[in-house]
C-alpha cells in the first residue's frame, strides 16, 4: 500500500516460452516447427506416416491459419484452416494421372 492508503496496481506481462524443435512420433510421424505450452503453435511442418505433409500455421495442436496439405496421392489443398478443418478460401488440386 502507498502512504495515502491506496493500493498499488502493477501489470506484469509474461512472455510465453516459444521453442523451435523436432518431434518424432511412435507412428512414424514428424513435426518440425514452433511450440508453446507443449503444443504445436506457430509455423511448422507435419509429416504423416503415409507420406502426406502439412506445411503452415498451427494453434493448440490444430491446423489453424494458412497452410498447404499435400496428400501422398498427389492431391492437395492450399488455403485457410480453422481448428483442423478447411475453412474459407482455398484451392484444391487433383492429379488424375
Amino acid at each position: 500500500m502507498k502512504e495515502n492508503g491506496k493500493k498499488e496496481k502493477r501489470v506484469v506481462k509474461v512472455r510465453k516460452k516459444v521453442i523451435i524443435g523436432v518431434y518424432y512420433g511412435m507412428d512414424g510421424s514428424k513435426y518440425n516447427g514452433k511450440w508453446s505450452d507443449d503444443k504445436k503453435n506457430g509455423k511448422g511442418k507435419y509429416y504423416y506416416p503415409n507420406a502426406s505433409k502439412y506445411t503452415g500455421e498451427w494453434k493448440d495442436n490444430k491446423k489453424h491459419g494458412k497452410g498447404i496439405l499435400l496428400l501422398s496421392t498427389g492431391e492437395s489443398y492450399e488455403g485457410d484452416w480453422v481448428e483442423d478443418n478447411k475453412c474459407g478460401k482455398g484451392k484444391v488440386r487433383f492429379d488424375w494421372c
